[in-house]
């Protein structure tokens, strides 16, 4: 059984198949009524672990005595998950001309129900060339493939095909043969595979591989006069993957048959197909054996020279043009010699013709890449051809010149693997020999020396062998010098942290030159390579064969506690290093570790260490001997990997110094983790480049401390910013150390990139930090080089709501470079200053600092917590320097000004030609998120990426920088004055404004604002959209920097268009408590537009149903009385809503009582009962409300209302009123609400005063009415 996509690998590998027979099948084999009975048991309790099931198939083959043939596939599939959906809507089968074609003869969704729903097979369905094989540089117009898919799909549903597959022309003439996998990654329910052939052409080899066991029958005789053999599969469970496992055809469950009777005869088949392209040899041919061989007198040595050229010389590319057996056929060996280019069997068809030039015994031969095969029964079934020259002893000496690049005559990948030599006699098939460990080995000798200072030089000699030699010079040929050396770069801070490559060289110079070993010289220096206390210290030995070689790289599937199926690592190879190492005299006595060595037939492992005169002196041994390991092998091997991995903790321990401990006294129990020691050194190059190295090492103390540690992130934009993580470990409780392994650090693109290619890509370095517990102990450096910023400026804080025992910062400048600094709590702070040459040291510590009190509304931490801001800019310069980048992107706009022309020409009115630009560039550039935080800042790219106005209309998107460029470029050619201004959104409370501008940092003001004066009034663009209210703007009461001027200035909308909420209620009494209440809201300030285009976006449907949450959010019992109203074609915008109540007030006999909503007078407060911190309103608040209450008849007695409120915040921040009054005609009670809250920060002592507000608020009184009859 062959399911369409789930078997595309197979149908790869066949590169044939078996076509109909006789009888027509257009309309299926099945009974569909019997697959609906059996599809009920078909259920995901039945099959917990299966996305689709196969819940019937049956497939029908006859072939010819000419072996051509046709094959009927009548499969249905039941999808019980989403994924097994989508895996059962899009399918393809693959075929070949002129070999076999396929045609798709039904296609049907059977429901649940039994409703069939056919499938417009030429609506759904689409043959093209397949495009996978490009990725391989073949180009065979021929290989096709069917693809069709299935819309309407659901789970639960079953989808049923029906094809034909009609091969008529064989690879292999008067031969038949195929296999069919009984076995597959879903379960199979039931399934039928019939073969039908001639009694002139029997099967002669017949046979069921890893059976499982009484899942499928055989049975045997004639039918309709044919040959006939039968299996029938039944509740077959499915296939779990494992990592790096074989082949499916090689493991699971699968039925093979062919007609031919040995692999001798594959063998001269294939020598009949080749031999007359291979002896197409030319006089050039000729001329360049000799010169290749000249002067070689040893006959490998011959062998080696012609496999040189034909490797390095031949381009790998394959054009099919053969007519006999496309595929298989080689070109003329005089053609691709002429060419210089052909796929594998055109190579090796050269590469045979050549040798035999030199009197050699060559042939082609058939391998398969992948997979050993099951000899049992013979087949043409091989993806690769190589060379095979016969040694004296009769034996054959394989060699592959299929790559480019390659040392070894027969890479490692393919040992192991089923081969049959193509030969007039037939040969028999074979398995290529396994090249052992020791012919792939990596030789490393390293010597060095650490300094006093604990500093290492280290000096190491790479030579490579075998695989090892492909490999690595396959990659070094693929990448230019520069990136060879960061390849190294890279190796070195792997075997040290924070090495330096100071030497390399690479031999041979010519990679091609493969007659030299590849051989590679490194020198790295590290400093502080030494852990050290006051009672020891220790290290990690430099080892350079733990991070270079391929058996550092094979063993990576071995996740699994058990396995069923085989782990496959291709080669044998290995790792041989000697180290010895000068230690300095100030080293006292070392105890040095004992290693457990491995040494099994598929794994060695040794490691040494020793003093010997004053030298730390080791070896390092790892060599995979096996090219598979079996399960029962692989668990020996998980106790190997246990072993090594305990081993590869241990380090020599040497008599020495130690720091303190670090103090515990700090930690508390809110506290999530511990900062035991952070490290920031700024090293300035000059005013607009420098590096910032960074390290921090902590505690984890609680699982939400887990939780928020175990991920590093890093933004940065490497348009001019690098980051590199130097090293990140995870020290468990037990002491066990993890380093981070290169797929655990990944790379990401910021949230806008895809939407925005004229940027450059801002990136995010994502680190998963493995093995984190509470108790463990995370350590990361990580280094930062920022390039040709606007200024160096820096902004440190010594405080977190976590404990810090350490935290350093330095600056090195240059000394003729200025420094501002400004401090924040600078008492609690340590600061030096020193020159050392032509540097200036600034550094400031904090030691043993408590953590921060974890709060809401907490003002910015550097507010108020020690802090340190440093920068060497100045404003005015800065400001310039924007200024004149966005004045040239904003002149010169010809297409956006003839636009803006155009949109204002028969407007009147300043106000209405400004809306109708803002409006224009809002509909029409798009923004890159769902606000301006998701999107580049002005200070996140660099300034050459600020675009002209014309550029940003075309395009059709912008940043806020970019989206400014053209609203300022518009709106000067409307005649108006537009100015840019950098606006940051914090209110001046506590001085913070003070703080922002006298340490110029440019993430300070980093939004682009556009301030246009209209009829007589300043308004703010390109923070709102076509929604809003022209004057109205989000950043009212911050702080803008004016560009042009360089001069700062609070931010103000119109009077008119500041935030206000405006709500009313009218409540109409019934005397049985009923009510008619109509709510009415306005809208103001930036809020008008917020909620305008949230109305204006919805759907009749959506409005409906946002009516009638509204509804019940008044009362559950309260339905329509009229239509929803929400009117933004004035300012401000007004909201009706009215309702009908039941009982919405409570009738007692004499007494009706009720509660006022719950939406009046909200205030912002922590809700917690003690303070630690201040309390920071970011915003102001500004309410008024008013609700009336109109009363029953007879009910105007009232016993009980709010009280009046008349409250002064704290800080001067404004007050909240309530005023309550009684008007008798006509009879209503008036509850009026009145709050003028200023942006703040509330002092804690005085938060008492917060709470008492709160619960006069909350306080039931403040919500409760009652009434009493009056008496006549």
């Amino acid at each position: 059984m062959k399911h369409a996509r789930n078997i595309l690998v197979l149908s790869l590998i066949l590169l044939t198949a078996v076509p109909a027979c006789a009888q027509d099948y257009t309309k299926g084999i099945l009974d569909r009524d019997t697959v609906i009975e059996a599809a009920k048991s078909v259920t995901t309790e039945a099959y917990p672990n299966a996305d689709m099931v196969v819940v019937d198939g049956h497939v029908i083959v006859q072939y010819n005595a000419d072996g051509t043939s046709t094959r009927w596939d009548d499969t249905v599939i039941k999808a019980l998950t989403e994924k097994g959906k989508r895996s059962s809507q899009e399918n393809g089968l693959y075929f070949t001309i002129p070999y076999d074609t396929v045609k798709l003869t039904l296609l049907e969704i059977i429901k649940p129900d039994g409703q069939v729903d056919p499938i417009n097979i030429t609506m759904n369905s689409r043959i093209m060339v397949d495009p996978s094989q490009m990725a391989m540089n073949i180009y065979n117009p021929n290989r096709k493939v069917l693809g069709f898919r299935v819309p309407g799909l659901e789970i639960g549903d079953m989808v049923r095909y029906v094809y034909r597959r009609q091969t008529v022309k064989t690879r292999m003439p008067d031969a038949w043969y195929d296999y069919e996998l009984a076995q597959y990654t879903f379960p199979i329910k039931h399934f039928v595979y019939e073969v039908l052939g001639p009694k002139e052409l029997p099967l002669k080899k017949i046979i069921v591989k890893d059976e499982v066991a009484g899942t499928i029958e055989h049975t045997t005789g004639e039918k309709d006069g044919l040959l006939h053999n039968r299996w029938e599969v039944s509740d077959v469970p499915r296939v779990f993957s494992e990592p790096s496992m074989p082949p499916l055809s090689r493991v699971v469950q699968r039925v093979r048959a062919s007609t031919i009777p040995d692999w001798q005869t594959v063998s001269r088949w294939y020598w009949n197909l080749c031999e007359p392209h291979i002896k197409t040899t030319t006089p050039e041919m000729a001329e360049m054996v000799a010169e290749l061989t000249k002067g070689l007198t040893d006959r490998q040595a011959k062998i080696e020279a012609i496999f040189r050229w034909a490797s390095q010389k031949v381009r790998y590319m394959g054009i099919t043009t053969e007519t006999e057996a496309p595929g298989y056929e080689p070109h003329d060996a005089s053609i691709t010699f002429e060419n210089k280019y052909g796929v594998c069997r055109d190579k090796a068809a050269l590469l045979t013709a050549m040798l035999r030039l030199a009197g050699l015994d060559a042939n082609v031969a058939l391998i398969h890449a992948d997979i050993k095969k099951d000899r049992e029964a013979p087949d043409s079934f091989f993806n690769h051809a190589v060379v095979a020259v016969r040694e004296a002893d009769g034996s054959w000496q394989l060699m592959d010149c299929t790559p480019a690049i390659t040392k070894q005559l027969l890479p490692s990948y393919l040992c192991d693997r089923s081969y049959l030599v193509a030969s007039e006699a037939g040969d028999d098939l074979a398995t290529s020999p396994i090249i052992p460990a020791e012919e792939n080995l990596v030789h490393i000798e390293t010597t060095g020396a650490i300094s006093e200072a604990g500093d290492l030089t280290l000096q190491s000699v790479l030579r490579f062998e075998g695989i090892n030699d492909n490999n690595y010079r396959g990659y070094f040929s693929r990448i230019k010098p520069a990136e060879r050396r960061q390849f190294f770069e890279r190796v070195a801070k792997s075997i040290v942290a924070g090495a330096t490559l100071t030497r390399l060289s690479i031999e041979p110079a010519d990679m091609q030159d493969t007659s030299q070993p590849l051989t590679v010289r490194m020198d790295i220096t590290a400093p502080d390579v030494l852990v050290s206390s006051d009672r020891c210290s220790t290290m990690q030995p430099p080892l350079v064969g733990t991070s270079v070689g391929m058996v550092n790289f094979i063993l990576r599937s071995t996740g699994l506690d058990k396995r069923t199926y085989p782990m496959t690592t291709d080669m044998a190879c290995g790792v041989r290093e000697t180290l010895r190492i000068t230690l300095p005299d100030s080293l006292g006595q070392a105890v040095m570790p004992t290693f457990t060595p491995i040494d099994d037939p598929t794994l060695t492992w040794n490691r040494s260490l020793r003093i010997d005169d004053g030298q730390l002196v080791g070896t390092n041994e790892f060599l995979i001997n096996v090219v598979e390991f079996s399960p029962t092998q692989y668990l020996q091997l998980k106790e190997h990997l246990r072993t090594i991995e305990y081993n590869e903790r241990k380090m020599p321990i040497f008599a020495g110094p130690a720091s303190p401990s670090p103090a515990t006294d700090l930690v508390g129990p809110d506290d999530d983790y511990v900062t035991l020691d952070r490290r920031r050194i700024y090293t300035l190059k000059d005013a607009r480049n420098w590096t910032l190295t960074a390290s921090m090492t902590k505690k984890i103390l609680t699982h939400a401390g887990k939780t928020e540690s175990a991920e590093l992130k890093f933004s940065y934009n490497p348009a001019w910013e690098d980051v590199k993580l130097v090293k990140a470990t995870v020290t468990a409780p037990d002491g066990t150390v993890k380093e981070v392994r290169k797929e655990e650090i990944n790379l990401m693109d910021a949230e806008w990139v895809a939407m925005a290619k004229r940027y450059p890509a801002g990136k995010t370095l994502v680190v998963n930090l493995p093995n984190v517990e509470i108790g463990s102990i995370i350590h990361y450096e990580v280094k930062r080089t920022y390039r040709d910023r606007p200024f160096f400026w820096m902004g440190e804080i010594f405080a977190d709501f976590n404990p810090i025992v350490s935290k350093v910062v330095q600056i090195h400048a240059p000394t003729d470079l200025p420094l501002t600094v400004h401090s924040v709590a600078a008492e609690a702070l340590t600061a030096t200053k020193r020159t050392e040459g032509a540097t200036t040291i600034y550094e400031w510590s904090i030691a043993n600092q408590p953590g921060l009190k974890q709060e809401r509304m907490v003002p910015p931490l550097w507010s108020f917590a020690p802090t340190v801001n440093a920068s060497v800019g100045e404003w005015s310069a800065y400001a310039n320097e924007i200024d004149t980048v966005f004045e040239a992107a904003a002149g010169k706009s010809k297409v956006a000004a003839a636009k803006a022309r155009e949109l204002v020409e028969d407007l009147d009115g300043d106000d209405a030609k400004v809306i109708a630009i803002r409006d224009f560039v809002a509909k029409t550039i798009r923004t890159l998120g769902f606000s301006v935080y998701f999107e580049p800042s002005i200070d996140e790219l660099p300034l050459t990426t600020i675009t002209p106005a014309d550029r940003v209309l075309a395009d059709g998107y912008g940043n806020p920088t970019d989206r400014a460029v053209l609203l300022t470029a518009m709106l000067r050619a409307a005649g108006f004055k537009p100015e840019l201004v950098l606006a940051i959104s914090i209110p001046d409370v506590h001085g913070i404004h003070n703080m922002l501008t006298q340490c110029p940092q440019t993430d300070s003001f980093t939004v682009a604002l556009v301030r246009v004066t209209s009829e007589g009034r300043e308004v703010y663009l390109n923070d709102s959209d076509q929604y809003g209210a022209l004057g109205a703007t989000g950043y009212d009461r911050g702080l803008g920097l004016t560009v042009a001027t360089a001069q700062f200035r609070p931010i103000a909308a119109a009077p008119d268009r500041r935030e206000l909420t405006e709500l009313t209620y009218n409540i109409r009494l019934s005397a049985e408590g009923d009510a008619t209440i109509l709510r009415g809201r306005r809208w103001r300030g930036d809020t008008f537009g917020i909620v305008n285009r949230m109305y204006a976006e919805m759907t009749p449907e959506e409005r409906r149903r946002s009516h009638q949450e509204s509804i019940s959010r008044i009362s559950q019992s309260a339905t329509a009385n009229g239509e929803l109203v929400t009117d933004f074609t004035q300012y401000p915008a007004i909201g009706k809503l009215p309702v009908v109540a039941t009982k919405y007030a409570v009738r007692d006999g004499d007494h009706l009582y009720l509660k006022l909503p719950t939406d009046l007078c909200s205030l912002s407060l922590p809700g917690t009962d003690k303070r630690a911190n201040d309390v920071y309103w970011s915003s102001p608040n500004r309410q008024t409300g008013r609700v009336t209450i109109e009363l029953p008849e007879g009910f105007t007695d009232v016993l009980l209302a709010p009280p009046d409120i008349d409250w002064q915040a704290p800080a001067g921040a404004g007050h909240v009123r309530v005023r309550v009054t009684q008007e008798a005609n006509p009879p209503r009670l008036v509850i009026d609400y009145d709050v003028d809250l200023k942006a703040a920060v509330i002092p804690a002592s005085e938060y008492d005063k917060l709470l008492e507000i709160g619960r006069r608020l909350s306080h039931p009184s403040a919500r409760t009415i009652v009434l009493r009859k009056s008496k006549p």
